[in-house]
């Protein structure tokens, strides 16, 4: 199915029965609900906060040891996704390397 044939039987159904589809797709997708929050709430500076703490999450989590790069690069996708605008996706992904070099510096060279 393709997004043409989404938008067919979307343009089927009455507003109470859209409006009903969307809050069950805000309720089950946490990337749907991020994406509404952020639409009616553009809060770009708040969001960023937000993301950096992923970026800082994926070096230095919070329980446990387990460096999880690809966690940090993901944030850096959703954020771009979101529309964030290009100074802050890429002030995230200086952060990104400076964060790896923090974590270098803390623990040494790992291969």
């Amino acid at each position: 199915m393709g997004l043409t044939d989404i938008k067919k039987e979307l343009k089927k159904l009455d507003h109470n029965k859209l409006v009903e589809l969307i809050a069950d797709l805000y309720k089950m997708n946490k990337a749907v609900s991020e994406y509404f929050d952020f639409y009616i709430n553009p809060d770009e500076k708040e969001l960023f906060k937000k993301y950096k703490e992923k970026v800082k999450e994926a070096f230095y989590p919070k329980r446990g040891y387990k460096l999880r790069l690809s966690d940090g690069k993901s944030a850096i996708s959703d954020f771009k996704k979101l529309g964030g605008s290009p100074d802050l996706v890429a002030d995230l992904m200086l952060y990104y390397v400076e964060m790896g070099v923090v974590f270098t510096n803390d623990f040494g060279d790992i291969d």
